[in-house]
């Protein structure tokens, strides 16, 4: 592969990736925002429910951004 398509390609991952984080950086936060209409309604175990799936989601947005350095090259290899 030549260094532009090796440079595209490297673009479209990283877009790719960055979308992916977006969307699960969104989720976190609506699933936040409903925590706290949770609390406020006094319905603590649907928030406690949403603890779980923060967690996860919080892991693979960690993970998103690993695999984003690594294409950046901050990384080592």
């Amino acid at each position: 592969m030549t260094a532009t398509l090796q440079d595209e390609a490297r673009w479209k991952a990283q877009y790719q990736i960055w979308e992916a984080k977006r969307s699960v950086d969104e989720a976190i936060s609506r699933l936040q925002s409903a925590i706290g209409h949770f609390q406020t309604a006094g319905q603590l175990e649907q928030a406690k429910a949403c603890l779980p799936v923060i967690n996860g989601l919080t892991a693979q947005s960690i993970a998103l951004d690993g695999q984003s350095k690594r294409l950046d090259g901050e990384e080592g290899e």
